[in-house]
């Protein structure tokens, strides 16, 4: 048998990727960090990243240290036409400026990184990558959350959204890529299944007029995150872990509470520590053991 393809997956969700970057961090100081493709959605994006860079630690300091200030998240800002999450402050300032991404180890890593976003005008995924794209302006596509980011993420002349509109937690890449074994990282707590948006469907098309299969992508958004779930839960040919909180995370969306940040992202180490003692070195290097 030949080497085994192992695939990272890691789900967004704003300020509860602190838990995404917990676990990182464990399984990059465990030295659990080789993987062949690794693909996240909106913030898990962002902390992947930084893990393919091998520097885990700047998702910490990103999420404690900056993004709970009012630069960031700023709920003043529902009634009118400034960002209520700033998604240009998160990558221009911080991202570049203040802790930012090492370009040059994220290019150049073995590990294949993609970035999921949604295409504005088609309502369909799409990927960028670590070898062919713009990571700066990738990962604004990604983060670019309806209602919470008003601006327009624009890259190569098209406009993308969130991608975690379609790929909340973008399993089927790590599938098409042919990946053996799967560690999939879930910001939501065991059992979680996602209801139907109360988001009353007029606004909808108020807000996007022209975009016919974005509105029934907001309606099924829901729809499409259980059937991932299932498929994850239920996959037969390939190694899967899921590693994810046994209870709802101390963090929201839009948490700028830093202690709760903080605590997250501990939650989020223990759990990642707990899944490296199950897993021996011996196999990473041969056939991976679930347990």
């Amino acid at each position: 048998m030949g080497k085994k393809k192992r695939g990272l997956v890691v789900e967004g969700g704003g300020m509860r990727s602190a838990y995404a970057a917990g676990v990182l961090l464990a399984l990059h100081d465990r030295g659990f960090n080789h993987f062949d493709i690794a693909v996240g959605s909106s913030a898990g994006a962002c902390c992947a990243a930084n893990f393919v860079a091998g520097e885990p630690e700047k998702n910490r300091v990103i999420l404690e240290d900056h993004l709970t200030s009012r630069n960031f998240v700023n709920l003043a800002n529902l009634f009118n036409k400034k960002n209520i999450l700033d998604i240009d402050f998160l990558i221009d300032e911080v991202c570049v400026k203040q802790v930012p991404l090492n370009l040059e180890k994220i290019r150049n890593a073995p590990t294949r990184l993609f970035i999921t976003a949604t295409d504005y005008l088609t309502g369909r995924l799409v990927y960028f990558n670590n070898r062919e794209h713009d990571i700066h302006e990738a990962l604004r596509a990604s983060c670019a959350m309806p209602f919470l980011y008003k601006k327009k993420a624009v890259y190569q002349n098209r406009r993308y959204l969130d991608g975690g509109l379609i790929a909340s937690i973008p399993f089927e890449k790590a599938v098409e890529e042919g990946c053996d074994y799967v560690v999939v990282i879930s910001t939501r707590e065991k059992g979680y299944r996602k209801a139907k948006s109360k988001f009353p469907s007029p606004l909808y098309r108020v807000a996007y007029p022209k975009n016919p299969a974005l509105i029934d992508l907001f309606s099924r958004r829901h729809e499409i995150y259980n059937e991932t779930v299932r498929k994850i839960s239920s996959s037969q040919s390939r190694k899967v872990h899921l590693i994810q909180p046994q209870s709802p995370l101390p963090v929201s969306r839009t948490t700028k509470d830093r202690r709760k940040v903080r605590s997250a992202v501990e939650i989020g180490y223990r759990d990642g520590e707990g899944f490296c003692e199950q897993v021996q070195e011996k196999e990473i290097a041969g056939e991976p053991k679930i347990h």
